[in-house]
């Protein structure tokens, strides 16, 4: 009996050249994101925002139907605003962007000062709005109706709202523009703009008055 000589199994070749296609294309997808943002950075930082909004309203939606809570419930909120955080973090990880735009580092004591002292402003501007008492007795603060709500709904806020524009979509700007004056004051103009226009959907979110929310929008562009 003669013996065929042996030839390459097509199915084993096949699968090997999808599996190289597979990895092109994931590859290719990979550098499609750093090359629009580069090429486009504004628009890329208006999709970010707005891909951050529709999210919120997401989870809000499904955390007031697992909670069985109002929407906009302070408790919604918080978990909402944490699962969008995660998104956000996710996303500059892969990006490879977590250590280089600061997110993952600790900071110097400096920013961490300005930072508490801007928290306990924020905390006792809130307090107030709410409840029309400034004090600096916490503790009987603290004691009103769901002022411990407040306080950690808006700590969240906070948190998850700095993250995304001071850590994420600043850093995406100053990437592109460079950190020269100009690249910078470019950076810090578009993402306070973005963080105080955000607040415009209290007005869907929280039933807020066009006019209050019209002035926070205007305070927040200021303190920015």
């Amino acid at each position: 009996m003669s013996a065929w000589p042996l030839r390459p199994n097509p199915t084993v070749d096949l699968g090997e050249e999808g599996q190289n296609a597979d990895k092109q294309e994931k590859e290719k997808l990979a550098m499609q994101i750093p090359a629009f943002f580069t090429n486009h950075p504004v628009i890329f930082v208006l999709l970010l925002t707005l891909g951050w909004l529709v999210l919120l309203i997401i989870f809000m939606g499904i955390a007031s139907s697992i909670f069985h809570a109002p929407y906009g419930d302070a408790m919604t909120v918080s978990i909402s605003r944490l699962a969008v955080t995660a998104c956000v973090l996710f996303l500059a990880w892969r990006l490879g962007w977590l250590e280089a735009s600061g997110m993952a580092r600790l900071g110097s004591w400096q920013i961490w000062l300005l930072s508490l002292g801007g928290l306990a402003y924020f905390t006792s501007a809130s307090l107030y709005a709410f409840y029309g008492r400034l004090a600096f007795d916490f503790s009987s603060l603290l004691q009103l109706p769901d002022a411990r709500a407040v306080v950690a709904t808006h700590f969240i806020a906070g948190l998850s709202e700095e993250i995304l524009f001071r850590g994420l979509v600043l850093y995406t700007l100053i990437r592109v523009w460079g950190s020269n004056t100009w690249g910078i004051l470019g950076g810090v103009l578009i993402s306070s703009a973005l963080f105080a226009l955000v607040h415009l959907t209290q007005v869907f979110t929280y039933g807020t008055s066009i006019s209050s929310t019209l002035l926070l929008v205007l305070q927040v562009l200021v303190i920015s």
